[in-house]
């Protein structure tokens, strides 16, 4: 990863969240891919690291917040078909921000209020716009009224004597990516310090904390589940009663793959792809510089971590 953000040049200046989000997905996931099959093939489980960032992000409103918010910048998530056994899944929500110095310049109080308490929230954009969810929740056979269709509450899990997610599992379910733009930029190259770090929003002030995992080491504990929040239905519901709503909203990100089982894509235009994808050129769009600020207010990214066979001798937590 840090090779990727070298010969990109995202170490001179500042760059942009989006150009690094790009940078990750369109150049560092294909070099890791390659690393990660030959090393996991020796094991014998097969694994797939794809990715997209689409034009557009979800935003979100919530009772009580003085504005809007994005839902986040990317998702994570980790599916593994084990044999003979049904899809497993993992997941997180990632907020990028750059990280100085100093610390976080650009905080938003508004969104770290949602990460920390997440609250039950409704839709306010999407990628595609609006009528896009709506046209996949139609793909997925969700039926009931819009605006139901369009409220979340994660911690509403669809368990029977089990209605509420734990604070822990809340805090699973999201980090911010920090990207330590300013210790890059002076630490020593051969080093190749992966600039990516993935941080709790429960951290004691959190625009400062220098804690978390580099997302190298948070991908290799997604894989052991270890980290994330488990998403126990990897099928679409048809209502949305007793449903769990972390399972759906993982659900609804991942349509953006065009490779996802419903998907509603169609409608989106896409900034970068990693190249198993065979995305169409047509569906993406010119690209920018580095450091530009074009698609700072509409981008959101998806990496998908797709594993098959036995995962039994990794060390994995329960939920």
């Amino acid at each position: 990863m840090w090779n990727s953000w070298h010969k990109g040049g995202l170490h001179h200046g500042t760059p942009s969240e989006v150009a690094c989000i790009k940078n990750l997905i369109q150049v560092a996931l294909p070099q890791v891919d390659a690393v990660w099959r030959d090393a996991l093939k020796k094991i014998g489980l097969s694994a797939l690291l794809q990715g997209v960032v689409c034009h557009g992000r979800p935003w979100v409103s919530y009772l009580g917040a003085s504005a809007r918010c994005e839902l986040g910048d990317f998702l994570l998530v980790h599916d593994h078909q084990p044999d003979g056994g049904p899809l497993e899944r993992r997941a997180v929500i990632v907020q990028a921000k750059v990280f100085h110095r100093a610390g976080v310049r650009a905080k938003n109080p508004v969104q770290l209020d949602l990460y920390r308490r997440w609250p039950r929230f409704t839709y306010e954009s999407w990628p595609g716009g609006l009528d896009n969810l709506d046209l996949l929740h139609k793909h997925a056979g969700l039926t009931g009224p819009q605006a139901i269709r369009r409220e979340r509450d994660v911690t509403v899990t669809g368990k029977a004597g089990k209605s509420s997610a734990s604070p822990a599992m809340l805090d699973d379910g999201c980090q911010y990516g920090m990207i330590d733009v300013e210790y890059s930029r002076w630490g020593d190259p051969m080093t190749g310090m992966n600039p990516w770090r993935l941080c709790s929003a429960q951290a004691h002030d959190v625009y400062t904390s220098k804690a978390g995992y580099t997302l190298g080491s948070y991908l290799v504990r997604l894989m052991a589940g270890q980290v994330g929040r488990r998403a126990p239905v990897t099928q679409w519901p048809t209502s949305m009663n007793s449903t769990c709503h972390w399972s759906l909203l993982v659900m609804e990100l991942l349509s953006i793959l065009p490779s996802a089982p419903v998907s509603a894509s169609g409608n989106v235009a896409f900034i970068a792809a990693t190249p198993g994808l065979n995305l169409e050129a047509s569906r993406l769009l010119p690209s920018t510089p580095i450091a530009g600020k074009k698609w700072e207010d509409g981008a959101f990214g998806i990496i998908q971590l797709q594993t098959t066979g036995d995962l039994g001798d990794l060390p994995r937590r329960e939920d």
